[in-house]
C-alpha cells in the first residue's frame, strides 16, 4: 500500500486506512469498493460503516521511504512522491480524528517525502489543518471533479484553503471525467472564478487574490461497470491547460477507447492506453520536476 504504485501520476501510495462513503455520482464506479469490499470484505463503503485501520508496519513505510531519500534521488533525480489515500479518503470526518491527525502527522514526519493530499472533501480541509498544527510544508492539497457541477462546488473552496494553508501547490483531479469540465469559467455562487490563473471572483465583493492550480490530472474510467469518455472532454482540458500555461497529465483512456472514427468503443485499460490525439501528456508541476534535495 504501496511502494510502487501502478497510479500515473505518483511513485507510492499509503492509506493509513480503508473504507469511505460515495461523494458523488464520480463515485459511483469506486475500484476500491469492488476491490476491497465486495470482493476481500476487508471494509464497507456507505453511512455509519467503520473504517478499517492498517497494521503498524504499513504505518512504518513512509519512515522508511524518508530514510531512503538519498538513494530514491540519486536514482530518480527527484523526491519521491506519495498519493494518501487511494482506498479511502484522508479528509473524511467519519473517520476517527485522531487517525487523521496521525496521518497528518506523519506527513510532517517525512520531510523528504512529497505527499499528493487529494480529498473529494475539500471543505473539511481547513479545520482538520488547524487541529492537527498546521498544514504539512512537504503536502500538495487536491481535489476530485469529474463533472461540471462539482468542479463549481469544490474548485473555490480549494483555492481559498490554500489561500489559508500555503500547501506546496494544488491540483485537480478530473477523473473519471463524466462530462465537460470548464476550469476556466467555474460558477460560484459569488460569480465566476478561473480556477487554472486564480485571482479574484469575478463580480464578488471580496478582494481577495486566490491561488491558481498547479496541476491538472485528467482521465476516464476503468472496471466492468466504466462509462465512456468522450474524445471532446479531455481535449478541451488540454486545451484549457495549454491556455494558461498549467501543466496537464492525461492518464489514461480507461476501459474505452475511440476508435478510427472517434466512437467510442469497449477496450481495456492496457490497450486503451494514455495517448491523447496522438500525444502523451505527462506533464508535472515544477514542484515535483525541480531538481533539488
Amino acid at each position: 500500500m504501496s511502494e510502487q504504485s501502478a497510479v500515473e501520476w505518483t511513485h507510492s501510495t499509503f492509506n493509513g486506512w480503508i473504507g469511505c462513503q460515495k461523494a458523488g455520482p464520480e463515485c459511483d464506479g469506486c475500484y476500491a469498493e469492488a476491490e476491497w469490499d465486495h470482493r476481500r470484505h476487508r471494509a464497507k463503503w456507505g453511512p455509519g460503516e467503520p473504517r478499517s485501520r492498517t497494521a503498524p508496519g504499513n504505518w512504518a513505510k513512509p519512515l522508511a521511504w524518508d530514510r531512503a531519500h538519498e538513494r530514491f534521488f540519486a536514482e530518480h533525480g527527484r523526491r519521491q512522491t506519495v498519493f494518501a489515500h487511494s482506498l479511502s479518503d484522508w479528509a473524511d470526518n467519519a473517520v476517527p480524528l485522531q487517525w487523521r491527525l496521525d496521518l497528518l502527522d506523519l506527513v510532517r514526519a517525512t520531510p523528504n517525502l512529497i505527499w499528493l493530499m487529494l480529498t473529494k472533501r475539500i471543505g473539511n480541509v481547513v479545520e482538520l489543518a488547524e487541529l492537527a498544527g498546521g498544514w504539512p510544508s512537504n503536502a500538495a492539497l487536491g481535489t476530485t471533479a469529474g463533472l461540471q457541477p462539482t468542479a463549481d462546488r469544490e474548485l473555490l473552496k480549494l483555492a481559498r484553503a490554500a489561500l489559508q494553508l500555503h500547501p506546496l501547490f494544488t491540483f485537480v483531479s478530473v477523473e473519471p471525467q463524466l462530462g465537460h469540465v470548464d476550469l476556466e469559467h467555474v460558477q460560484t455562487s459569488e460569480g465566476l472564478f478561473d480556477a487554472l490563473r486564480g485571482g479574484q471572483v469575478a463580480g464578488s465583493a471580496s478582494t481577495e487574490h486566490l491561488p491558481g492550480l498547479s496541476w491538472v490530472i485528467n482521465g476516464g474510467e476503468s472496471g466492468r461497470n466504466a462509462r465512456p469518455m468522450q474524445p471532446a472532454w479531455p481535449r478541451s482540458l488540454r486545451d484549457q491547460c495549454l491556455r494558461a500555461g498549467v501543466p496537464y497529465l492525461f492518464k489514461q483512456w480507461g476501459a474505452w477507447s475511440p476508435d478510427a472514427a472517434g466512437a467510442m468503443v469497449r477496450s481495456t485499460k492496457k490497450d486503451a492506453g494514455r495517448m491523447l490525439d496522438g500525444v502523451l501528456h505527462d506533464e508535472f508541476p515544477a514542484a515535483l520536476t525541480a531538481i533539488a534535495a
